[in-house]
């Protein structure tokens, strides 16, 4: 009787088919434990990295990772296997050596502990591109209150491409040119609301925050302070300086000196306010009675509470005359002396302000570097593939990685993956 062939649906062939499943399932599972982002390789230790992560920088900042990691045996030490770019010592410091260009760095880390039990661990460092910031920075721009019915705001910004040009979003009551010279077209009264604008030479705009003009009523006169020469003041020289100062809420528009009700000279600018300002002159012999008169830019004059008095006179010269007469009958003897005494007055030193002296603030202490303690390290779970590799059974002591399943799985489909080529074995001796 012929022996019946066997078809290709029999029990080898659907064997080896569950046996190639589970091959294939072994291997996936595999790469899913060791990962293409991070894996690790550890001996019998359980050394495990407890702060091991990605890092991510931007270009031209410096690497400085602390990796931790612990065992039940004593860390060693540390290193990295990149040794051109980066520098690892013993205590799981991890720097570069060099500057990083733009891109992601894989390092592997490892660590072995006193018994010479090895873990590795791979992680990226990524280096971004710097942020430049395109936009203007206006420098100076603030809320005005003016007193007149004009304007003339010099707005600055900065911008990393150069600004060129300013433009102001109300045209109709208001000029800025590419210098940034904020004007008026028309009389002002009341307040407005705008906002500039900044053109750089790579023609991104920038706007800046809305801002505010306001034109207010000024009815507060300056106030003069008379500094130089004081009161009751004599001189021989006719050459006297004039100092005050002046104080106001709005500019002042110009100041003149008044001798004996008489004005004697006024500035062609505008005066610095709450410094010492001078009117130098040149005078006759007499008494001068002086003061300041100062108009701001809203045509409020102010003048000095008081009159100071100046004397002006010349040098007093004394003459004495000495007459000696003698009898005919003897010697006489007649002389004249004449001698003539100067007297002449000091001149008072006019009194000028200190310099003023800026504080040196005091230098700040450097803070001292503070020294971080070694700390035991640490790193991930053994993937149990590899574990096998060091002499333990796949299916040995599984339930130390419960706390991840795909270890629990992949040692159940190893263990599944021996059954079935055990089976395979035997039904193919049989055969």
């Amino acid at each position: 009787m012929k022996k019946r062939k066997e078809g290709w649906f029999n029990k080898r062939n659907i064997l080896l088919i569950v046996f190639l499943i589970l091959l294939f399932g072994f291997l996936y599972l595999v790469f899913q434990m060791t990962g293409f982002v991070t894996y690790s390789y550890q001996g019998d230790s359980n050394l495990v990295f407890t702060n091991l992560e990605n890092k991510n920088i931007n270009s031209g900042e410096s690497v400085n990772y602390d990796i931790d990691a612990q065992g039940s045996t004593p860390v060693s030490c540390f290193s990295v296997n990149d040794t051109i770019n980066f520098n690892m010592d013993c205590n799981g410091i991890l720097t570069n050596k060099v500057a990083l260009n733009e891109g992601t760095y894989w390092v592997e880390i490892s660590v072995n502990d006193s018994v010479n039990n090895v873990s590795i661990s791979a992680i990226s460092i990524s280096v971004a591109a710097p942020f430049v910031n395109t936009k203007s920075n206006f420098t100076n721009l603030e809320n005005k209150i003016i007193y007149t019915n004009t304007i003339s705001y010099d707005i600055n910004a900065e911008d990393i491409e150069g600004v060129s040009c300013f433009s102001v979003n109300d045209t109709t009551n208001f000029n800025i040119d590419c210098n940034g010279i904020l004007t008026n077209k028309v009389a002002l009264s009341g307040i407005y609301w705008i906002t500039v604008s900044t053109l750089d030479n790579l023609n991104d705009t920038t706007t800046s925050s809305e801002f505010s003009i306001s034109v207010e009523t000024d009815s507060t006169v300056p106030v003069i302070s008379l500094v130089a020469p004081t009161d009751s003041y004599v001189t021989t020289s006719n050459s006297v300086t004039f100092q005050y100062s002046v104080a106001d809420n709005n500019a002042i528009a110009n100041c003149s000196l008044i001798l004996n009700n008489t004005i004697n000279q006024t500035t062609n600018s505008s005066v610095a306010k709450g410094v010492t300002n001078s009117f130098p002159t040149t005078l006759a012999i007499g008494v001068y009675g002086w003061k300041v008169s100062c108009t701001d830019v809203a045509n409020n004059i102010g003048n000095a509470d008081t009159i100071y008095f100046a004397t002006v006179r010349v040098a007093t010269t004394t003459t004495t005359t000495t007459t000696t007469t003698t009898d005919t009958t003897s010697e006489d003897t007649s002389s004249e002396d004449t001698s003539e005494e100067i007297i002449e007055e000091e001149v008072a030193p006019v009194e000028t302000p200190a310099p003023v002296v800026e504080a040196t603030p005091e230098p700040v202490p450097t803070p001292q570097p503070q020294t971080t303690p070694v700390v035991n390290k640490t790193i991930k779970k053994t993937n149990p593939f590899f574990s096998s590799l060091t002499g333990k059974a796949i299916f040995g002591d599984i339930s130390k990685y419960t706390g991840d399943k795909r270890y629990v799985i992949g040692g159940s489909v190893g263990l599944l993956l021996i059954i079935a080529l055990v089976i395979y074995l035997k039904i193919r001796k049989k055969k």
